[in-house]
């Protein structure tokens, strides 16, 4: 199953970011929100 992960930090139409992952392991649920963690700090 694909993951499309959707963040909205107040940018401009916003910024998609896609996890292909075949399933949601909690490994990859630790790297999804370490991404999230880095894409945030990147738009900030």
């Amino acid at each position: 199953m694909w993951r499309t992960v959707s963040i909205d930090n107040n940018t401009p139409g916003g910024m998609v970011v896609t996890l292909r992952r075949p399933s949601p392991t909690r490994a990859a649920l630790r790297i999804q929100e370490r991404v999230i963690a880095e894409v945030q700090q990147g738009l900030m």
